[in-house]
């Protein structure tokens, strides 16, 4: 890290100085939570060095601490990090378009609250292709959905945050929202 700085606590001017800043490359703008007081600087910096820690590791051009924070715990060790998403999603973490569709088809599932009808909306799917895509997840990884959701959730995320590193998110995981984001079925959130 060679540059640090400070904005207003103004989001739309945060995210526009962000966008100057990613001019250059390798420039990884990262900002902590809004904070106040000594103690408040000092946990907004450190916030701010955690979401650039992410940042770097998924080389968004501008990455918020808020955003990022469970990715942030994860990371502090990027190998066990690969390793559990190794472990949780097994087979569904190949770089192949089926593995792709599988993923994405169960972070939609999992963002829309395990509703099937929801999932396959967003993906543009009937939700009876959902429910075979979810039953080949179940036998890919050989467990049910269901007893793991939080740590399949995690290992989604970490994942994606690696493979964008790559640039290896497919299309079909495009179609799902990523981390921080938020997507629209039917017209409603």
């Amino acid at each position: 890290m060679g540059l640090v700085g400070w904005t207003p606590a103004d989001r739309g001017r945060g995210a526009s100085a962000g966008a100057v800043l990613t001019r250059g490359r390798n420039v990884f703008p990262a900002c902590g939570d809004v904070s106040f007081g000594e103690a408040g600087f000092v946990q907004t910096h450190r916030e701010a060095l955690q979401a650039y820690r992410v940042a770097v590791i998924g080389g968004a051009p501008l990455t918020r601490y808020d955003d990022v924070a469970l990715e942030a715990l994860v990371v502090q060790d990027e190998r066990l990090a690969k390793d559990f998403v190794a472990r949780e999603l097994g087979p569904l973490a190949a770089p192949d378009g089926k593995a792709a569709r599988l993923r994405a088809t169960l972070r939609a599932y999992f963002r829309l609250g395990q509703n099937a009808s929801a999932a396959g909306a967003l993906l543009k799917v009937h939700e009876r292709t959902v429910g075979y895509r979810l039953a080949t997840i179940e036998e890919r990884i050989g467990r049910p959905i269901a007893r793991r959701r939080d740590e399949l959730g995690l290992a989604l995320r970490i994942h994606a945050l690696i493979e964008s590193r790559f640039g290896a998110v497919g299309e079909e995981e495009r179609a799902a929202p990523a981390p921080g984001e938020r997507g629209v079925v039917d017209g409603g959130e």
